[in-house]
């Protein structure tokens, strides 16, 4: 058993290492505010999977005090987890299948987030010997209930990868499910459990993380590509108009919103002078204002 729960940790370890790693790419391309709590999440839970690693390894040499030491952190570690689930797991799947969030669960959920974590770290100090049952029914529940949430609202999913990750996480959570109810009923085989469907999840997350990030590389691909297709149309109106350097440098601190004497200032000139340039680039355009001459560069973009 203790070599079983060895070997499944280390599998645990390389599979959380590449949640963490591209927890970190994705939170730095996407602009979800809620991002960097995954990697803080994947933090952690890569921080548990390692010391139950190495608790897992002393644990095959009986006698090794350093192995209680780290059973403590181990817990600790497993409590913030399972606390920091209840609050983000309705926000995560929220998103992926695309619903608000309900009011009741932004209440609910981390209550019980934050009594998990009380009695958790009470355990700790002061073992009660309901809690790994109480715990792994809570978890459980929320399995149950992401599960049935994401199973309502799979048929009104359009988006093939969305729907793809979702299908991912409903087979490997409804087939877990009866491993989780026999664990209750089975203590010695519990660690063994977790330890697989640890293993389960993590597959799923990198499914996501890996979907979420050629979203991202298709996204700023079609932006690239639409600036450059921009940037030619913007050219050619330039030639067509017969625009000079100096006059392309004001019209493009006129697009950022500068007045007159802002874009003498930042160019070195003066005032005059940008004045000047105005009117010829009005005269060239056949504008009268700011506001026209914005809106033709606007309209010949597209």
């Amino acid at each position: 058993m203790e070599e079983a729960s060895f070997l499944l940790s280390l599998l645990a370890l390389t599979l959380s290492s590449m949640d963490l790693a591209l927890a970190i790419v994705w939170s730095e391309r996407a602009s979800y505010k809620w991002s960097k709590a995954l990697v803080v999440f994947a933090s952690t839970v890569f921080g548990l999977i390692f010391c139950f690693s190495i608790a897992s390894f002393l644990n095959l040499f009986p006698g090794v005090v350093v192995y209680s030491v780290l059973e403590g952190v181990c817990m600790a570690l497993a409590v913030m987890v399972g606390a920091f689930l209840f609050v983000f797991s309705p926000i995560f799947f929220n998103f992926l299948i695309a619903r608000p969030t309900s009011k009741a669960e932004k209440v609910v959920f981390p209550i019980l987030g934050t009594v998990f974590l009380g009695i958790g770290m009470l355990n700790i100090f002061l073992p009660l010997p309901w809690f790994p049952t109480t715990a792994l029914v809570m978890m459980l529940s929320l399995i149950l209930y992401v599960s049935i949430l994401m199973g309502r609202s799979f048929p009104r999913i359009k988006d093939r990868t969305i729907r793809l990750v979702t299908l991912v996480m409903m087979i490997v959570s409804f087939s877990l499910m009866p491993f989780f109810i026999l664990s209750l009923f089975i203590a010695s085989i519990r660690t063994l459990v977790i330890l697989a469907s640890s293993c389960a999840y993590f597959i799923t997350l990198l499914v996501f993380l890996f979907a979420a990030n050629s979203r991202e590389t298709m996204k700023e691909k079609r932006e690239k590509k639409s600036d450059e297709e921009e940037e030619k149309v913007t050219e050619g109106i330039y030639e067509s108009y017969h625009i000079t350097e100096r006059e392309r440098e004001i019209i493009a601190l006129v697009k950022k919103g500068l007045t007159n004497k802002e874009i003498a200032s930042s160019l070195g000139i003066s005032v005059n002078t940008v004045n000047n340039h105005m009117a010829n680039i009005f005269s060239k355009t056949n504008v009268s204002c700011r506001i026209d001459l914005l809106n033709l560069l606007s309209e010949a973009s597209w």
